[in-house]
């Protein structure tokens, strides 16, 4: 008779060894944090591409309907302080940005502003910008994985294969971007007479309901990133993989986002408190940089040890159903 063995493999990395492992990478490799901070110091003096105009425009019919006046003033207020060049820092899955969103309101130098005032050349600019930082996503990403396998032993491209597969991870991101969408939308239209219902209640219900369609979608997508660059996963390989991966790993997968959307938001809550238009700032970019790295390599390394001890249990699996005789 054949005695099946059991799985003797160590446990799983919790949230707090992840992290710390994440924050000890990046401090010997602290070369790393150069895509972020250039980005970030481009971002604060660099030039900046403002829409007002064109905001004003798209707000002047409800500027005469009492309900919406308030709302117009502030987003026509908040317009001067809108800078295209921010969607360089792609929302959610973007090289990170203490400058995205909106620029600060001092600085220690003037930066040149340009104005555009025609709405295609705004999509066309936006859609470009896009694109630009999907790149410079990919390009940070197989940097961290670059350096991480290296450690690991593992072979790693050279220089030519580095850069093809930078330039696929470009468009699966591209592709994983879409899918998302997709999925998003398939998810709520189901919702909409929930949603509605809600409505009548009170509108902070109705968007209650689209924000956990949002966040479903986006905790089970949510390793398909690092499986596109750790992994070099085409799209619906890396789809698949994290859905089953957070399937495995529900709860680990819930506490690592919420630590590191707490961490983000505090620290650039700190930061944002800490400027005072001089100098200074600096500090508060290259601190943000190395906790926003340190994070990246965290959520990189808990897919790659959830993905390892994935394939572990399958091999194990495959061993105790054919046991050799």
């Amino acid at each position: 008779m054949t005695q099946k063995t059991s799985d003797q493999s160590s446990p799983l990395p919790g949230i707090i060894s992840t992290l710390t492992t994440g924050f000890e990478f990046t401090t010997q490799h602290l070369w790393l944090i150069i895509i972020p901070i250039g980005l970030d110091i481009f971002l604060w003096l660099g030039p900046r591409l403002n829409i007002t105009g064109i905001v004003s425009e798209a707000t002047a019919l409800l500027r005469d309907e009492p309900a919406y006046s308030s709302l117009v003033e502030e987003i026509v207020a908040m317009a001067p302080r809108i800078n295209l060049f921010t969607y360089l820092s792609v929302p959610i899955v973007g090289v990170p940005a203490l400058m995205g969103g909106t620029i600060p309101e001092n600085t220690p130098i003037t930066s040149i502003s340009f104005e555009l005032t025609d709405n295609l050349s705004w999509l066309l600019i936006l859609i470009t910008l896009t694109f630009l930082g999907l790149g410079l996503t990919a390009i940070y990403l197989s940097l961290i994985c670059r350096v991480l396998k290296r450690e690991e032993g593992r072979e790693f491209p050279g220089v030519l294969d580095f850069a093809g597969s930078t330039f696929r991870a470009i468009f699966r991101l591209i592709g994983l971007a879409v899918a998302f969408a997709i999925t998003l939308f398939l998810l709520t239209l189901p919702l909409l007479p929930v949603a509605f219902i809600m409505g009548l209640i009170n509108s902070a219900l109705m968007f209650g309901v689209f924000l956990f369609a949002f966040l479903i979608v986006a905790t089970y997508l949510s390793l398909a990133v690092p499986g596109i660059i750790y992994n070099n996963r085409p799209i619906f390989r890396a789809i698949m993989e994290s859905i089953r991966l957070v399937y495995r790993n529900m709860l680990p997968t819930i506490n690592i986002l919420l630590v590191v959307i707490l961490i983000i938001y505090g620290t650039n809550l700190l930061w944002h408190m800490a400027d005072n238009g001089s100098w200074l700032t600096l500090v508060s970019i290259i601190g943000h940089a190395y906790i926003s790295t340190g994070l990246a390599v965290a959520i990189i390394i808990f897919y790659r040890d959830r993905y390892l001890s994935l394939i572990d249990s399958n091999s194990t699996s495959v061993q105790e159903e054919f046991p050799n005789d």
